[in-house]
């Protein structure tokens, strides 16, 4: 059965029509024929403003499971078959049960798909981090979660993206003397297999139905952490994310970026550190401001990560902390393919809190070609250049700066840091390239992109930077390029 065209006319006036039914109605008239599925699935996308979902899709789903989405829009569809870029947005989700059931909802949607490129995950679980979770519950969370991830890795996805999912690592600890490497937790396992206290120790267990396993991970990187324990249990039982063995074999992961790094933190750090090892990441994109400060702990995160992707070619990493700066520079020198950095601190800072050995890690990579970050970084990079020895080519270096304000003093400070950063390409390089060479700023507008032309005016009338010019502006991005 199709809908008869000269009786509603165009399929935008049959769209327009059904969008006034009820959700059940539109679910029943999806059900009628090809033809009205098509129209019935439209309806609704169109109600979220998506009007191409093979290509790009956001959906945000709903609190209510009784309500109609647009990922419930999809679900009904018969036509839709490949995903390209989908958002999967649980902002409006505020209760656990309803996120585990949008999870659901989601693994039906991409269990359908026989094609699917991009899957962004945004899952901010603030809400219910403080709400007691039980066991149960816990367990059922993150068997959602795994059965979710898995079936999207092995429908094919290659560019995976999570945000958010920072609710249950509050759940976890780390162990007071923790064995930071995995070789160093081998050698300790197996010291503790063969100590008299080690076989003591299995065969009381083998006497007992509760073995200590229960309690805490296996032997490997997690058996760093631990559950905490409550007023009602000294001892809580290990619950995780646990890897599929067929991972390695489905995995065609290249791109993978985590806003959080929860993810590498218990209950989805092995889950999230075997897909890394098992798949041919060469783009990694971490946001590390909630890095903990724990010394312990940061390294521990951040030697898994160097483990896990040694051969990986493009790094963007976003609020870095100060704290921690040196000691991220030197996690990024073990990177030997490294090509494409992008380092984005937390927040601006002077200068001196780096000197020219701070980054002597960078400048010793055989293969990095671009290098974009703050002044200060820069300055000190072309220090650590000048100090081994080792060449550059200024155009490979860009200089970020988040613009917060267009007021005198905000320019002000901005051209000093421009002339920083000038200063240090002029003593680096020598000869004719001083001539050909030119600087790469990019100005990145988080609240005030509607000041990027009156910027534009100031640089371009007044021409403070001694011949500097506007090459380009990407208003929509709130970018700008000089």
């Amino acid at each position: 059965m199709s809908i008869p065209q000269d009786l509603w006319g165009t399929d935008e006036l049959a769209m327009h029509i059904l969008g006034f039914l009820p959700p059940p109605n539109l679910r029943n008239c999806a059900q009628v024929s090809r033809s009205f599925n098509r129209i019935a699935v439209q309806s609704v996308l169109d109600q979220h403003e998506i009007w191409n979902p093979q290509q790009s899709a956001t959906l945000h789903l709903a609190d209510n499971p009784n309500d109609l989405d647009s990922l419930s829009a999809l679900l009904m569809s018969v036509h839709i078959k490949s995903l390209r870029y989908v958002i999967f947005n649980l902002k409006g989700v505020t209760s656990l049960h309803s996120a585990l059931r949008s999870f659901h909802k989601m693994q039906r949607l991409v269990d359908r798909m026989t094609s699917l490129h991009t899957v962004y995950v945004h899952w901010p679980s603030e809400a219910y981090a403080e709400q007691p979770i039980s066991d149960k519950m816990l367990a059922n969370t993150c068997r959602c979660v795994e059965a979710f991830l898995d079936t999207t890795i092995a429908k094919g996805c290659t560019q995976l993206q999570l945000g958010g999912c920072n609710a249950f690592t509050s759940k976890y600890k780390l162990k007071k003397t923790p064995a930071i490497t995995a070789a160093e937790t081998a050698r300790a396992s197996a010291a503790e297999r063969s100590s008299i206290w080690g076989s003591a120790r299995g065969y009381l267990a083998s006497r007992h139905t509760r073995a200590a396993s229960d309690a805490s991970p296996p032997y490997s990187e997690e058996s760093n952490y631990c559950r905490k324990s409550s007023r009602f249990s000294i001892s809580a039982p290990w619950i995780s994310l646990t890897p599929s063995p067929k991972l390695s074999q489905v995995t065609k992961l290249a791109a993978f970026c985590a806003y959080s790094t929860s993810l590498f933190r218990p209950p989805f750090s092995e889950w999230t550190f075997t897909l890394l090892k098992a798949s041919p990441i060469t783009f990694l994109t971490l946001c590390f401001k909630d890095l903990p400060n724990d010394p312990l702990e940061s390294k521990l995160i951040l030697d898994r990560l160097a483990e896990a992707v040694p051969d990986v070619t493009t790094i963007h990493l976003d609020g870095v902390k100060l704290c921690l700066l040196k000691d991220v520079v030197s996690w990024l020198g073990q990177f030997k393919e490294l090509r494409d950095l992008r380092m984005e601190p937390e927040r601006s800072f002077a200068g001196t809190d780096l000197d020219a050995q701070s980054l002597q890690a960078l400048a010793r990579l055989p293969h990095l070609r671009t290098l974009a970050s703050s002044s200060p970084i820069l300055c000190s990079y072309l220090a650590s250049c000048r100090g081994i020895g080792a060449g550059i080519n200024a155009s490979n270096l860009v200089m970020r700066y988040m613009w917060t304000s267009s007021t005198r003093s905000a320019v002000t400070a901005f051209i000093k840091d421009v002339e920083r950063f000038h200063n240090a390409i002029l003593e680096t390089i020598s000869g004719t390239e001083v001539q050909t060479s030119n600087i790469r700023v990019k100005l990145r507008f988080d609240r005030f992109s509607h000041r990027a032309k009156e910027l534009e005016g100031i640089l371009g009338h007044q021409n403070q930077l001694d011949g500097g010019e506007v090459l380009g502006m990407d208003s929509a991005s709130s970018y700008i390029y000089l």
